[in-house]
């Protein structure tokens, strides 16, 4: 049914006048773009039908998956020999002008967010003083919304730009290690297994895209701490120093039950590459083991590999 829903053609305003089908996202106006008005078109369309991958804003050649592929695999061969850790500069190499973008722009957000708290002390004061001025104490209210409206609207922006970061990095990454497996045998390797590039693809990769949501907190959190400690030494006294002992011996169990649910996750995924390499090596001789009575052998290994997986994810799921 969602095949032929797929292949009938849509009747719709906004798709019949090519609108949002023949061109891109940065072919919206400013306004548009700064305000996601954009995104409003494609709900438009989303409530109406079910919507389908060929009814997005096309893609420029720059932002699809197989030219940033090709970016990537390019300064990957440059510099994989002169290099321990020939991943990380072709990624920076490939995205150094979004990553520099989105920085500028989390920057600008952390400053306007951490402004708020001063124009509040301004406010504070000015309902403390005994002579009114209505005119100063309306423009301070409209310059404290006016800067929570412009630095909502940036950390919005913020994420938005890191989100796409992270897509384009995880989706090159995936594309290398797919091409890279395509060009040596798995039954003759002994160094990657099935199992292991699983690994690569399903949690690697991915982590990537992770770790491009916590650089953008990251990049304005220095910032945001040395104002904080301002603001709160100016305000409160030295008796907030009790308030950061607590958030620096927070930090530190944070860092240990990181450490340890890093070091739990690879022995999982150790323990999953098994779990694969015993499911392949079974289903590969499933035509002898049937023959030789050895199902329920080859069954009970199986699952008691699947077992002590299951337990060091009963141990992720208790740190978080």
């Amino acid at each position: 049914m969602l095949s032929s829903t797929t292949e009938d053609k849509i009747s719709d305003p906004l798709l019949d006048s090519q609108e949002i089908t023949k061109k891109t996202y940065l072919a919206e106006n400013f306004f548009n773009k700064v305000f996601f008005i954009w995104v409003s078109k494609l709900i438009q369309v989303a409530k109406k039908h079910i919507f389908h991958q060929n009814m997005h804003y096309q893609l420029r050649n720059e932002e699809s998956s197989l030219e940033n592929f090709r970016l990537l695999r390019k300064s990957y061969n440059l510099v994989r020999s002169a290099s321990k850790r020939p991943l990380i500069k072709p990624l920076y190499q490939t995205c150094k002008i979004e990553f520099w973008i989105s920085m500028v722009i989390a920057v600008i957000a952390g400053i306007l967010q951490m402004s708020t708290p001063f124009m509040v002390k301004l406010f504070i004061d000015f309902m403390e003083e005994k002579s009114v001025n209505i005119n100063r104490g309306v423009i301070l209210l409209l310059t404290i919304f006016g800067l929570r409206f412009i630095s909502n609207m940036f950390v919005c922006h913020v994420y938005f730009d890191f989100d796409i970061l992270g897509f384009k990095v995880s989706n090159s990454v995936i594309a290398m290690i797919y091409d890279k497996s395509l060009k040596f045998s798995l039954m003759k390797s002994k160094s990657r297994t099935l199992g292991s590039i699983t690994n690569h693809i399903q949690v690697d990769a991915q982590t990537l895209f992770t770790v491009s949501l916590v650089i953008a907190g990251a990049a304005v959190f220095p910032l945001q701490l040395i104002i904080g400690i301002i603001i709160l030494s100016t305000q409160v006294g030295m008796s907030f120093l009790s308030g950061f002992a607590v958030m620096v011996l927070g930090t530190v169990i944070n860092a240990f039950l990181g450490k340890r649910y890093q070091d739990i996750q690879e022995d999982t995924m150790k323990q999953k590459d098994e779990r694969l390499k015993v499911s392949t090596e079974t289903f590969n001789s499933i035509k002898y083991l049937k023959m030789s009575g050895l199902q329920d052998l080859f069954t009970q290994k199986i699952l008691r590999v699947r077992n002590i997986e299951l337990m060091l994810i009963k141990k992720q799921y208790k740190l978080l």
